[in-house]
């Protein structure tokens, strides 16, 4: 089997990323991810956020990130951290052109659908939390067991 800058050179593709980034979305998506996506997903501006947020308190790169919330790629993420930075929360959101009126009393129907948001948010909320519980373990057990590896190797005979 051939490595990445092999197979690069062998088709004539100028740097061996697109292969990593191909084997990427196969071992994450199968089949269904080296297809060609004709719609673009749209991601709300909560989620985008909650990627954020996991990136900043674990310090998780953006492919790591990317995998571990099944994105195509990290460089996506990369560019709602620069909108977020530039422009906040709102900077986030998929909204293009003028906002819908909004009436000044709510019905009952938009108190539930609020109520039911609430409820949603905090569901979002805790999976996030439950992601990166179980990116921390992976990772303090990798730490781990690179520190007992250190110390047989160092260790006095």
């Amino acid at each position: 089997p051939l490595g990445g800058r092999a197979l690069a050179k062998k088709y004539g593709l100028p740097s061996n990323a697109l292969i990593y980034n191909w084997k990427h979305s196969y071992q994450l998506f199968g089949k269904e991810g080296l297809k060609r996506h004709r719609s673009l997903t749209k991601y709300t501006s909560e989620f985008k956020r909650d990627v954020l947020h996991f990136i900043e308190t674990t310090d998780a790169s953006f492919g790591e990130a990317a995998r571990q919330f099944k994105l195509p790629n990290g460089s996506m993420i990369s560019r709602w951290q620069k909108k977020y930075i530039a422009g906040g929360q709102t900077a986030l959101s998929n909204q293009k052109g003028r906002p819908k009126k909004r009436m000044n009393k709510p019905t009952k129907k938009q108190q539930e659908t609020s109520k039911l948001s609430r409820e949603k948010e905090l569901e979002r909320e805790n999976e996030r939390l439950r992601i990166e519980v179980e990116y921390l373990k992976k990772l303090r057990t990798f730490q781990q067991t690179i520190m007992a590896k250190r110390k047989d190797e160092f260790k006095p005979e």
